[in-house]
């Protein structure tokens, strides 16, 4: 995908055993049926989340090449969990998901997270989060910061659809 000032890389990756604050989240999951209730139900426990919404399979890729791990809730056998994007290949078609702490325990590569095909994630994603993610960084980000981010690899009309709620 091309914008006017880049393009998204072919390929970006999450070191998740460097996002301590994103582990916190997965550490104690809190069960919540939407994205959007993370914002209450985090109170107190995260001090900075961002909920992004109108999002696209590109946007995500935006921010795991800025160095962001989109959380998201995915369905499957009926049950929704949380889970990040760890990786993504454009090559390949893939993107990889997991949890944070499943990805401290490197013995066990069966942990590590899913690989899915960019088309069976988006069914995932849609179906459980309704083109929505949440950001977890150490400092609050404003929709400014967070578009301008975008804006390095996306149109500028694909970036205003995004929305952004921050604490």
């Amino acid at each position: 995908t091309a914008s006017a000032t880049g393009t998204l890389p072919s390929t970006a990756a999450i070191d998740f055993t460097k996002k301590p604050l994103l582990t916190g989240l997965f550490r104690n999951e809190p069960n919540v049926n939407r994205l959007e209730d993370l914002y209450g139900s985090t109170r107190g426990k995260i001090q900075h989340i961002s909920i992004v919404s109108n999002c696209n399979l590109d946007v995500l890729k935006a921010f795991v090449a800025t160095g962001w791990a989109p959380v998201f809730r995915s369905r499957r056998s009926g049950k929704g969990h949380l889970s990040a994007i760890m990786k993504y290949d454009d090559a390949d078609q893939q993107i990889q998901i997991g949890n944070p702490l499943s990805a401290r325990a490197k013995r066990q590569r069966s942990r590590m997270g899913r690989t899915l095909t960019y088309s069976e994630f988006e069914k995932e994603w849609t179906t459980g989060s309704g083109n929505t993610c949440v950001l977890i960084t150490p400092k609050r980000l404003h929709d400014v910061e967070i578009h301008a981010a975008l804006k390095k690899y996306l149109p500028e009309e694909q970036v205003a659809r995004v929305q952004v709620r921050s604490r």
